[in-house]
């Protein structure tokens, strides 16, 4: 082997290298990007105890999950908010219901809030009313019809018993769904 052998071997392998180098990370963000089927799209997470929940008061509670851009992953981050609305105990039931529904205004996306008299929700962009059941109202004042195209997105909401200490939890799957759209098409 001679010289210019050599220096064309080293040559050859130093641009190799780099080329890994730079171009590795670009394909692990690629493949990384794509969702895995064996992951399950969302689970329930444990949110408030069911005690803790004033009853025909809506309470906003942030849902807490892992947050992944492409270099980075951040635990314990805000995913979302979830207003929480505990019913009085039936005869039928015996026990509380929770509904649990998107804090995202359908029609264009803004945190709705709830209004003033703890009596349903307001969208503070668009002045959209909600009834603490999530459907549609009119403006209480002009009457006029809601801005938003669907009622508020109910989430699955569930309330289990902790065997460790029989504390009642309330458990939610959060969701998001596609703004500005008639129908509940949830994003992925």
């Amino acid at each position: 082997m001679n010289r210019r052998e050599l220096l064309q071997w080293l040559s050859r392998g130093m641009a190799t290298t780099v080329a890994a180098i730079i171009g590795l990370p670009g394909i692990r963000y690629l493949s990384g990007s794509v969702p895995s089927s064996a992951e399950p799209v969302s689970d329930y997470q444990r949110l408030k105890r069911l005690e803790d929940l004033p009853i025909g008061r809506p309470v906003m509670i942030p849902v807490l999950g892992c947050k992944r851009d492409a270099w980075a992953q951040s635990d314990q981050q805000v995913v979302g908010r979830v207003w929480l609305v505990r019913r009085p105990a039936t005869a039928n039931a015996g026990e509380s219901e929770v509904q649990a529904f998107n804090s995202v205004c359908p029609h264009m996306g803004c945190q709705i809030q709830a209004q003033a008299s703890n009596q349903g929700f307001v969208c503070p962009c668009h002045r959209a009313a909600f009834g603490l059941n999530g459907q549609r109202q009119n403006d209480p004042v002009s009457q006029e019809i809601s801005h938003a195209p669907r009622d508020m997105d109910s989430l699955a909401c569930r309330v289990v018993q902790d065997p460790a200490n029989g504390n009642a939890w309330v458990e939610v799957q959060l969701q998001a769904f596609e703004l500005g759209s008639k129908q509940r098409i949830v994003r992925s």
